[in-house]
């Protein structure tokens, strides 16, 4: 039960930790591009589909840490049904990041661009809100009580 509570605070920090990153490490919208801004203008960064997986598995994590303590059935009933949709967004973000954005010249040109006036986090903001997504949702699958709804299923996790 220790290691359950343990991964899912976990989980909140991490997610956390990505949705502060764009706002703490990142130059200000001011700063973006033209295309951006107007791409930005209404919901700000929560247009991209990474501050949207960040906050979806923040909810998670802090809805499954607060079903394990309190036992509240309502609470449990809610984690089981979101944990596809936060599995799902979470699992895909690590690896489609770093496949697709990470070394493409066009992102890498920006932050040399913004390094050079002077942001020299934006390299760091992309590994915090990306790099630990993955590991994360699979650290709760391996510690999470739905590892028992999937192995009465026939799916073994071993």
């Amino acid at each position: 039960m220790s290691l359950v509570l343990a991964t899912r605070a976990l989980g909140i920090a991490g997610f956390a930790a990505s949705l502060s990153a764009p706002y703490c490490l990142r130059p200000p919208l001011s700063h973006a591009d033209e295309k951006s801004q107007r791409l930005m203008a209404y919901f700000g960064r929560g247009v991209y589909l990474t501050v949207q997986t960040n906050a979806v598995n923040l909810v998670y994590f802090t809805v499954s840490l607060s079903a394990t303590l309190t036992g509240w059935a309502s609470l449990q009933s809610a984690t089981d049904a979101g944990f596809p949709l936060a599995f799902a967004l979470g699992s895909l973000l690590t690896p489609l990041y770093y496949s697709a954005d990470h070394f493409n010249p066009m992102h890498v040109e920006r932050n040399r661009q913004h390094k050079e006036k002077g942001f020299r986090w934006c390299e760091l903001a992309d590994h915090v809100e990306h790099a630990h997504a993955t590991p994360l949702l699979l650290l709760e699958v391996r510690q999470s009580p739905l590892r028992r709804a999937l192995e009465v299923r026939h799916l073994s996790l071993d």
